[in-house]
């Protein structure tokens, strides 16, 4: 006869040994999608749909292009795009930003962040407050955001950091996204944690040239069936290693619960579906 605590060991077996697997480790993106063209950089990031948000919001910045969260459908996660024009790079306003290499919580950004980067802070709600974050060198022309998240609050370990990388099928690293635990001081939250995501434009830009030189090559042996299907599209190579300053989550299981919290808070919040 099976009993309760049986069946509670059995289903606490099969989510260890799921955890344990690579292929079955959460990821934090499904998608990555970069274009450049008539002078501007679009940059979209689809989100695992256990990290979605409900939320819509189109800021502009500045007046060179805009930041948008794009909510969950379906199967999908919520998106986060950034379409600006190049000339932002250079621009006395963006050169002049406050700089930063420290998340919203005051832990360092993951080691791919060479430099400080300008930061252009927005206040969109009393739920969420994006950040966005730009490179002010020539060849680390970096392009990012942060989504500060009022629900992760003081139920989150403080100063947390977990980072992946994301990578093309060549294994070349494309940007990285970082979960972020709140900032705490003297036992009161002072800065709710969030989502962080950063590439380097200047090397997405190189990556992008050759891609396309490869398709056109690529289009010159094909018939027109398979050339019509050829696109620009830029697949992931899953990235399963996941970098931790908190060593308790370096254990999947401890990464697996912290996950669940997130949803459950995110429901509370009125954020998650």
């Amino acid at each position: 006869m099976i009993n309760k605590r049986m069946l509670q060991g059995l289903f606490t077996g099969i989510v260890l040994f799921l955890m344990s697997c690579g292929e079955s480790e959460v990821q934090y993106v499904n998608d990555f999608q970069y274009s450049f063209r008539d002078n501007k950089v679009d940059l979209e990031v689809e989100f695992n749909p256990d990290f979605s948000l409900n939320t819509e919001l189109s800021i502009p910045v500045l007046n060179f292009g805009t930041l948008s969260l794009i909510p969950n459908n379906a199967d999908k996660g919520f998106k986060v795009r950034t379409q600006l024009s190049l000339d932002a790079f250079i621009d006395d306003k963006i050169l002049h930003l406050d700089q930063t290499s420290d998340l919203p919580n005051g832990y360092p950004m993951s080691s791919y962040v060479e430099t400080e980067v300008g930061e252009l802070k927005f206040q969109a709600s009393d739920k969420i407050r994006p950040t966005i974050y730009f490179g002010l060198e020539e060849d680390k022309f970096y392009l990012g955001a942060s989504l500060e998240l009022k629900f992760i609050s003081e139920d989150f370990p403080a100063g947390l950091a977990m980072t992946q990388r994301i990578r093309d099928t060549l294994g070349r690293v494309l940007g990285v996204v970082t979960f972020y635990g709140p900032k705490v001081e003297f036992g009161e939250v002072v800065q709710p944690g969030g989502l962080f995501f950063i590439s380097n434009v200047s090397v997405l830009s190189d990556y992008f040239k050759e891609q396309r030189l490869n398709d056109l090559h690529m289009s010159q042996h094909m018939d027109e069936p398979q050339r019509v299907t050829q696109g620009l599209k830029n697949h992931l190579m899953p990235e399963f290693k996941t970098e931790v300053n908190i060593k308790r989550f370096e254990n999947k299981m401890e990464q697996f619960k912290l996950f669940k919290l997130y949803q459950r808070e995110g429901k509370k919040a009125g954020m998650i579906d």
